[in-house]
């Protein structure tokens, strides 16, 4: 689209747009944008970035948190296997070592078996209990 200013020459940086239109029994109108996409239309205001997060919404960790916390089954039960597993616990060993993720490879899957379960489990119990430290186990295996 080409936007030409009152004088005729091509207009450089706009940063609005005036529109004059008739409608029926040529009514008269203005309309002024200060953004408009590539047919004229107004663009509407960008909305805030909602990380749409892994596997669970942020609403889904708080729904876990109240359900661990009245014990509403199954919830406080699949909490409880989920404290006892050794990876979920902010005092195992995280092995690192992974520079980059290209193609699954031996390797790459030990990773994810074993260090990507210790990131996901760790950050799901800070979630539930609110404990730092294993919000710091799931920031260590991505700084290893």
């Amino acid at each position: 689209m080409r936007i030409f200013d009152d004088t005729g020459d091509l207009a450089n940086d706009v940063v609005s747009i005036r529109f004059e239109f008739e409608t029926g029994a040529n009514a008269r109108g203005t309309a002024t944008y200060t953004e408009f996409d590539i047919i004229g239309r107004p663009v509407p205001p960008a909305l805030p970035l909602v990380h749409p997060g892994l596997s669970h919404k942020k609403s889904d960790l708080e729904r876990m948190k109240y359900m661990v916390e009245a014990g509403v089954e199954p919830y406080a039960t699949s909490f409880q296997i989920l404290a006892a597993h050794p990876r979920a616990r902010f005092t195992v060993e995280v092995a690192g070592g992974m520079t980059g993720m290209t193609v699954l490879t031996p390797s790459l899957n030990r990773f994810l078996a074993n260090d990507g379960l210790t990131a996901y489990y760790n950050a799901l119990m800070w979630a539930i209990t609110e404990d730092s430290r294993h919000a710091e186990k799931a920031i260590e295996v991505f700084a290893a």
